[in-house]
């Protein structure tokens, strides 16, 4: 009775998705490293999906994992920071800026990759030898 009280407070907690995650990486990195990698390479390009009324949607496992399942995974986050920012902890002004301003500097950053190289080797090596 309480292994079952406790199993469910664990399972309403949300931190059953977290490890599930982690325990499937985990078994694929072992999976993909061990000698059965090859049929886990051959299973990835295992053609998926369906044809019908001039839609061809088959394609290989790993285009739907790629394509559809990051799609569904950003969705999901863009829900998140929406939430967030709607009635969350950064629903203020002021506990919103600094992630904001992160993100827009990474993509400042990757849209002008060599203006900025403070972490190229040469500058930590001309600070160190100075």
């Amino acid at each position: 009775m309480r292994v079952l009280k406790l199993s469910k407070e664990f399972s309403a907690s949300g931190s059953i998705s977290g490890l599930l995650l982690l325990d499937s990486v985990i078994v694929a990195l072992v999976v993909a490293n061990s000698p059965l990698g090859t049929l886990y390479e051959h299973f990835l390009a295992l053609p998926t999906g369906f044809n019908g009324a001039g839609l061809n949607l088959n394609y290989p496992l790993l285009n739907w994992i790629n394509d559809g399942l990051m799609a569904v995974f950003f969705l999901m986050v863009g829900l998140e920071i929406k939430r967030e920012l709607i009635d969350g902890k950064l629903a203020s002004f002021s506990k919103a800026a600094l992630p904001i301003l992160a993100a827009l500097g990474s993509y400042y950053r990757r849209r002008h990759p060599g203006r900025y190289r403070l972490y190229h080797v040469d500058f930590y090596r001309s600070a160190l030898l100075s």
